[in-house]
């Protein structure tokens, strides 16, 4: 009976994964992550201090609750890396419902 619940969650799981993906490809290319300032917005717009910046995307994706997929550097969850999230349906942060980077498999 949850079928539109089970597929709002895959797809924020594959989005974030997709973020993550293009933050990582940023990083290599550039030699560092956006800051936590320069967010998610980086991947769209040149933030000026990426020597090697190039479109990584065209428009940044609203989750599947229309909420702002958000960004962390150094992230909370964990703190050697990088946190790209969905607050989840509940529209709050720090619940058991968030959907994050450092849920998915490396």
């Amino acid at each position: 009976l949850n079928v539109m619940g089970d597929a709002q969650n895959l797809k924020a799981k594959k989005e974030v994964g997709d973020l993550k993906v293009k933050l990582e490809m940023f990083r290599s290319e550039n030699g560092t992550l956006p800051s936590s300032g320069q967010g998610l917005n980086a991947l769209v717009t040149n933030p000026g201090n990426a020597p090697r910046w190039r479109q990584y995307m065209t428009a940044l994706p609203k989750d599947p609750w229309g909420n702002d997929y958000r960004y962390l550097n150094p992230g909370t969850h964990n703190n050697s890396e990088f946190d790209v999230y969905s607050i989840g349906p509940d529209k709050r942060e720090g619940t058991a419902d968030d959907i994050g980077s450092w849920l998915l498999q490396q």
